[in-house]
């Protein structure tokens, strides 16, 4: 009998581990098929993108126009565009695809904590730390949209489980720095590993620390090499991105004010914020942003499947983590430390201009991994000290499959029939305004968005330039920029006109449930082109005819 319990525990340990991932493709998949809006998030910017490196020749054609300096994009990454561009087609279907690629990436990050913790702390965190990530909702959510947060996991988890292996040697830091580079070539948010790469070498690695920073520096350098070329080039930060100016700004509709739109940015700065706003304003600013985050976090962390603890498991995770933390300090705990708290710092700062639960998912499998060290610590100490120290280990994996089967269970009960081919929703008048744009627009630029409805551009063969409606108070301003961009059409739609409440109802008139008009008087120089056939109508094309030469532009 003693002899078989063994085999035993070691069946039980398998069957957890596919256990595990079953639940991760059951609420993952169920999540894929709800994200139905091409244009949610980042969504439609990151199949542009793509659509252009499959156009552009792909990995070679995106390093040759960062050496050259032609590549544009300041804000989303390339990393995850270039891994999914080789089915990049003017089709919805590519959204489709896209996303099945991004829960490849979540499967990938779920099954590497599962082997990187079961190498540092062993079988039973590693169990518990995926049967926790493997049933978050946010985690599964966010890993199967379109979306590069996925694949940001997964670089974070080998960089950190680089960075911690109890030696260090040049292939070891090297591959830290690479491991940092992809992170970074994901998303800007990867240079935050940097300082907790120095931190966490400093503290303890002192004897190797400026021969382990210079390979690590290397090896990012490395992997980062064609973005950090442009940066450099173009706007002579290696580490440059249009957030480094967006954080100072009040709020997002900022960033279409034409203000920051001709500076590109460049006007805001630490100085220039700190300069024009009171201490008053800053620390009204940084409540904002906690109230914000602690709101957000705990919506992250309470969303298990399976939890019918209520309040009781939000204080007992934070307090597996922080013991974690600390049985854990050298090996795991410091590194995770420095990301949670530094994840928390910053988007607290960066809340008043959005807040989103997609910012925090690097640092979602630390905290479990750290929460689930820390309780098996505490499962440990508390059968030592009942003199049953042997029975720990049963009783942990016994405990933990018991929440994996009701995590199953939860997952079952949620799922409903796939149809992953046809999970998409066209907004109303897609087809018919996708239709127009291919045969009768012929410029290079057009004024649409910012708006979530109508993301037609990438499923163009040579998608526009397109341009924002700015943020400005006087319809004076827009026509200008029509004028001064050579701009003719526009496409308006429901979201447009709402964050656009300022100048668009000088120009327009557009009532609840009807099709938008223009205002004769007011707007003699703009004519429909085209109104969404659906009733209610969600969104019309516009033409915009500047003053003919020898006519005044305040001549109405």
């Amino acid at each position: 009998m003693n002899r078989s319990l063994p085999l035993i525990f070691r069946a039980l340990r398998l069957s957890l581990y596919a256990l595990i991932v079953l639940i991760y493709l059951l609420m993952a998949g169920e999540a894929l098929q709800n994200h139905v809006g091409l244009a949610e998030t980042d969504t439609t910017s990151y199949l542009d993108i793509a659509h252009g490196f499959r156009l552009g020749a792909g990995l070679p054609g995106f390093v040759r126009d960062c050496l050259n300096g032609t590549y544009t994009e300041t804000n989303q990454h390339p990393a995850y565009p270039l891994a999914i561009h080789f089915g990049a087609e003017p089709d919805p279907a590519f959204f489709v695809r896209a996303k099945v690629i991004s829960l490849l990436f979540g499967l990938g990050s779920l099954i590497s904590l599962l082997w990187i913790v079961r190498r540092v702390a062993g079988d039973p965190v590693a169990l518990l730390a995926g049967a926790l990530l493997a049933m978050n909702a946010t985690y599964a959510d966010l890993t199967s949209m379109v979306a590069c947060e996925a694949m940001l996991v997964l670089a974070f988890l080998w960089t950190v489980y680089f960075l911690t292996r109890t030696t260090r040697s040049r292939t070891i830091d090297l591959a830290t720095g690479v491991a940092m580079g992809v992170a970074y070539m994901t998303k800007g948010t990867g240079i935050f590993l940097f300082p907790v790469i120095i931190v966490y070498l400093a503290f303890l690695h002192r004897r190797h620390f400026v021969r382990s920073i210079a390979f690590v520096v290397l090896g990012f350098v490395v992997a980062a090499s064609p973005l950090l070329v442009r940066n450099t080039i173009v706007h002579r930060n290696p580490i440059y991105n249009v957030n480094t100016h967006v954080m100072w700004l009040d709020d997002w509709e900022s960033v279409f004010s034409p203000a920051f739109m001709n500076s590109r940015g460049r006007a805001y700065s630490p100085a220039r914020y700190f300069r024009e706003h009171t201490g008053d304003e800053i620390r009204a600013r940084i409540a904002t942003g906690l109230d914000r985050q602690t709101r957000l976090l705990r919506r992250m962390f309470s969303e298990p499947v399976l939890w019918r603890a209520g309040r009781a498991w939000l204080p007992l995770l934070a307090l597996g983590f922080l013991t974690g933390v600390i049985v854990s300090w050298r090996r795991w705990g410091l590194p995770a430390l420095l990301l949670v708290g530094g994840f928390f710092v910053f988007f607290t700062w960066y809340s008043v201009i959005t807040t989103h639960a997609r910012f925090h998912l690097p640092v979602l499998p630390f905290v479990f991994a750290t929460a689930a060290w820390g309780f098996w610590w505490a499962t440990r100490k508390a059968c030592a000290l009942a003199g049953q120290k042997q029975v720990a280990r049963p009783v942990f994996l016994v405990a933990t499959a018991l929440v994996a089967l009701l995590g199953i269970r939860a997952a079952y009960e949620q799922k409903e029939n796939w149809d992953w081919k046809h999970s998409y929703q066209l907004p109303s008048g897609y087809a018919e305004l996708r239709t127009w744009m291919r045969e009768s627009f012929a410029g290079e630029q057009i004024l649409a968005g910012p708006s979530h409805s109508y993301p037609m551009f990438y499923t163009m063969p040579v998608p526009p330039n397109n341009i924002m409606f700015p943020e400005v108070a006087a319809a004076r301003e827009l026509e200008d920029l029509m004028i001064n961009r050579n701009i003719t059409y526009a496409v308006l739609d429901r979201e447009v006109w709402e964050r656009r409440e300022e100048s668009l109802p000088q120009l327009f008139d557009w009532p609840a449930g009807d099709a938008l008009t223009v205002r004769e008087e007011a707007a003699s120089r703009w004519r429909v082109e085209m109104i969404d056939p659906h009733d209610p109508p969600s969104y019309a094309v516009l033409s915009f005819h500047p003053p003919g030469e020898g006519e005044a532009h305040d001549e109405r």
